[in-house]
């Protein structure tokens, strides 16, 4: 229905799709969200399984209860490997989000970020995978949808633990990873946030990982930073 230089825009067969608000989100993720996810994460794989630079934008229906969007790694396989895969850089929009909804694009620059990170640091944790593709959302300028919100109001949560989408706690635990993460930006900064997206340890080791190698210490004492102490002075 739409190309730019980076994306096509598909609607399965039956689907309404406002031309209009089609047109105004796949400029904005081309011009706006795509430059900055790649900026401050990286890229995705180019040319990817399909030998073509484009990302596939797929608005169908019956996606999944309460599910905006997604991005399916297994897309990126060849169908001999992996038998339902799409075979190309693919996101999925549920049919019954609004084009022109500010969350649409929010979850657009969040999939994004998961696209890149399959490329560059695919074997993470979800806590960290989830966290910085919020704070791609962020970057952008959206709002992460009250996630944020719901882990204040019940803060008693293990950060480096995850749940399924059934679970009453799942948008606490998002809202915990994307504040620890934006805590960990303001204070150390976009150089070192960057080599924890790229650093190949997992898990709360990377931020150890990270630390030691940029050698940030406590001003007051002289000793490393752990993420253990990251922790503490968030919490």
């Amino acid at each position: 229905r739409y190309i730019t230089p980076h994306s096509y825009f598909w609607a399965e067969d039956g689907t309404d799709v406002n031309e209009s608000d089609m047109k105004s989100l796949m400029d904005t993720f081309e011009n706006e969200i795509y430059p900055t996810d790649r900026e401050f994460f990286g890229s995705e794989a180019i040319p990817g399984i399909d030998n073509d630079p484009h990302i596939y934008v797929l608005y169908a229906h019956d996606i999944g209860s309460n599910v905006a969007g997604y991005y399916n790694s297994s897309d990126t396989l060849n169908p001999q490997v992996k038998e339902y895969s799409n075979a190309h850089d693919t996101y999925v929009l549920g049919s019954t989000q609004d084009l022109g909804d500010s969350y649409t694009y929010s979850t657009l620059a969040h999939e994004f970020v998961h696209m890149i990170q399959n490329a560059s640091d695919r074997n993470d944790v979800s806590w960290m995978n989830e966290g910085f593709a919020e704070v791609g959302v962020l970057l952008n300028g959206y709002d992460v949808g009250g996630a944020d919100w719901f882990y204040i109001q019940e803060p008693d949560l293990q950060l480096n633990s995850w749940v399924d989408s059934s679970s009453p706690d799942f948008s606490s635990h998002y809202g915990q990873s994307f504040l620890y993460l934006t805590y960990f930006l303001d204070r150390f900064g976009k150089e070192a946030t960057q080599a924890l997206t790229n650093n190949p340890e997992n898990d709360l080791p990377s931020v150890d990982d990270t630390l030691a190698q940029l050698n940030i210490t406590d001003p007051q004492t002289g000793n490393l930073i752990t993420a253990d102490d990251v922790f503490m002075d968030w919490a």
